[in-house]
């Protein structure tokens, strides 16, 4: 049996190194489903490294300095490399963290093998909010208070306070219960169904 951790793992590198460009885009109950299939060259190694690091949060000036390079040029291949996958950076983000699901198909309209990512719960956020509100929000699924968020995230409260009423008015909720509810994502489950 093949573990799916493993494979996850495989598909996001793949993913990240563009062997897979996107077919669709749908929006179920669930998340956001983007429907995948194999792209016949990938990107180079300078677009993975550059997509990464920005899908990771990393600005255009951080990636310059650590690939030795000027910052038009990472923009350059960053565009490139998102036009080559046509997906969004927050969709490549959502992608690289833990919230996805990746189901492999084969599809009848086509030769080639699909693959469909489903983005749901907190990975779907990136698709709402801006990187500092999903900052913000991560750390209220912790469990933080206000203060503890601007302590860590080295901010003034009232900053924190700005980001978090942004973040409810942008997810249409009115409180932190009301985040959790509609917003954390489900508890892992084993291969038998069961939360692990």
């Amino acid at each position: 049996m093949v573990d799916p951790n493993v494979l996850d793992a495989d598909l996001r590198a793949q993913i990240l190194a563009g062997r897979w460009v996107l077919q669709a885009r749908r929006e179920t109950p669930e998340g956001r489903e983007l429907h995948l299939r194999q792209a016949p060259r990938g990107l180079s190694e300078r677009q993975s490294r550059i997509l990464e690091r920005s899908a990771l949060g990393h600005s255009g000036k951080e990636i310059a300095i650590d690939l030795g390079i000027n910052e038009s040029t990472v923009s350059l291949h960053l565009t490139s490399a998102l036009e080559r996958l046509q997906l969004t950076k927050s969709e490549v983000g959502a992608v690289l963290g833990e919230g996805c699901r990746f189901e492999v198909c084969t599809s009848s309209e086509a030769t080639r093998e699909g693959l469909i990512v489903l983005i749901r719960g907190g990975a779907a956020l990136a698709q709402v909010l801006t990187s500092a509100e999903c900052d913000v929000v991560s750390l209220v699924f912790q469990g933080r208070t206000n203060v503890e968020i601007a302590l860590a995230r080295r901010r003034s409260v009232r900053t924190v306070t700005n980001q978090l009423s942004a973040s409810f008015r942008k997810l249409r909720v009115a409180s932190r219960g009301e985040l959790f509810a509609r917003w954390a994502a489900p508890a892992p489950l084993s291969a038998d169904g069961a939360p692990r």
